[in-house]
């Protein structure tokens, strides 16, 4: 197991060890101090409305149940059977009037709690059903902000208000879109498997320069389609997915116009560049004018107008949770491995806006990070060469060119506050910080390595 001081050995002001993505050791270290120490999104609370309906869930290395209690509350369970290890559930959600393990039968409360098994008299005279040990392990904090269920396996650390409070106006955001002030999780979940380190992703989606080349293949298609049906965008009369995949070959110049800001415990934003016709913040459209309508008679025209121009495409919620909040979209990647990660997307319906809304979401959650997005397989077979290629190591005898390298416009960033930083969308500034966050867990420094570097 590495120690702390070659931990921070390998991750220095402008580059890190490539070891840091493909060592197994450091996997199960990340596994323990970072997704076994912090919170982590686990579920909405829409996918668990009344007692008895439970979501399956992978929170780091362990398979954990969100189940809904009788009393309404939320409970965290060891996706584990107190006899003999087996799994209590199979299926990604659903509902019970109590947990049963399909291997022996003993039955379990929706809180966790043991209240029966087969034969009781079989077991020894000490054997007692009351024993708390024979409940099924309970996470140690499970809590909910406006509707986003959030675990944590330890006592120690901030709150999560605490924890949200730097990103928290991107969850609010997102719910306030919605005239009723709520949100459903609808249209089902895509998953998908890369093969692949979870950081890359973190690293990958606050990238301004890759889109450029790295989607070239779809974005310059649509222009010239666009170029031969009327020039432009409205004259080509571009769908959404058109114009969505357009967008990532935007000048590069114009990517430092979408501001990246770097936030305490590794939270980050990055703010939009969609500015066609039927993907811009405010449009024409007669849905978005209906929409906007309801908007506005709930919470008053400034308020709308507030809520509606925060335009953020990325919103990272340190460790593994990005969230667009126009489309109100959740990508999660759960490490399996060094070199596997699943990711899993899915959207939410805003409750009293009009279907063409979600329909809008439905349509940005499958052009960019479906199985059939031409965006999401480039980024996920560019994340398994990447992998076998930092396996692969150097040439040279001292490992001296098995380093990343992260110093694109180093020391350009500028101060908003004491605790936040600001940057075009071309600097590599989000990819310095969160290694930052990264060494201040995994060395224990943490929480004093989660704060900005002076």
């Amino acid at each position: 197991m590495p120690t702390a001081d070659e931990l921070t050995a390998m991750v220095q002001p402008d580059r890190v060890h490539q070891r840091l993505y493909t060592d197994p050791a450091i996997f199960d270290l990340e596994m323990e101090r970072i997704f076994g120490k912090t919170w982590i999104f686990a579920g909405h609370e829409s996918q668990l409305p009344k007692p008895g309906d439970y979501i399956r869930v992978r929170l780091g290395a362990k398979d954990v149940i969100i189940s809904r209690t009788d009393d309404g509350g939320l409970a965290g369970l060891l996706n584990r059977c107190a006899h003999r290890g087996a799994a209590m559930v199979g299926t990604a959600r659903g509902h019970v009037k109590r947990f049963e393990c399909p291997y022996h039968g003993w039955a379990y409360a929706r809180d966790g709690k043991l209240v029966g098994v087969p034969l009781p008299q079989g077991y020894p005279e000490s054997f007692d059903v009351e024993d708390p040990r024979w409940s099924l392990p309970r996470v140690a904090h499970v809590e909910s902000y406006r509707g986003f269920i959030f675990a944590r396996f330890t006592n120690e650390g901030p709150s999560l208000r605490t924890y949200l409070e730097p990103i928290r106006d991107s969850l609010d955001n997102m719910v306030d879109r919605s005239p009723d002030g709520a949100l459903v999780q609808a249209g089902g979940v895509f998953q998908q498997v890369y093969n692949g380190n979870w950081k890359v992703h973190i690293e990958n989606t606050f990238d301004g320069i890759h889109a450029g080349f790295l989607h070239r293949s779809g974005w310059l298609i649509v222009k010239e389609w666009e170029k031969a049906h009327g020039g432009d965008a409205e004259k080509a009369n571009s769908d959404q997915m058109l114009q969505m995949i357009k967008a990532n070959g935007q000048p590069l110049p114009q990517w430092d116009e979408s501001e990246m800001r770097v936030l305490p415990y590794g939270h980050a934003t990055m703010g939009g560049f969609y500015r066609d016709p039927k993907i811009r913040p405010e449009r024409d459209d007669p849905t978005f004018q209906a929409y906007r309508k309801l908007m506005e008679a709930r919470y008053g025209a400034d308020r709308t107008g507030e809520i509606l121009a925060l335009d953020r495409f990325n919103s990272l919620i340190y460790p593994n949770l990005i969230v667009n909040i126009r489309f109100q979209q959740i990508r999660l990647f759960e490490p399996l491995a060094a070199d596997r990660t699943v990711l899993r997307a899915f959207t939410f319906r805003p409750v009293g806006a009009p279907d063409g809304i979600f329909h809008q979401n439905v349509r940005f959650l499958t052009s960019l990070n479906s199985p059939s997005s031409m965006i999401s397989q480039d980024d996920h077979d560019l994340f398994g060469r990447m992998q076998k290629a930092m396996a692969a190591g150097g040439f040279a005898a001292d490992g001296s060119d098995e380093w990343i390298d992260f110093s694109r416009k180093l020391g350009a960033e500028r101060r908003v506050s004491p605790t936040v930083q600001s940057v075009g969308g071309t600097s590599e500034l989000m990819q310095r910080a969160t290694w930052r966050t990264w060494l201040g867990y995994m060395a224990g420094t943490a929480p004093e390595g989660l704060r900005l570097a002076s």
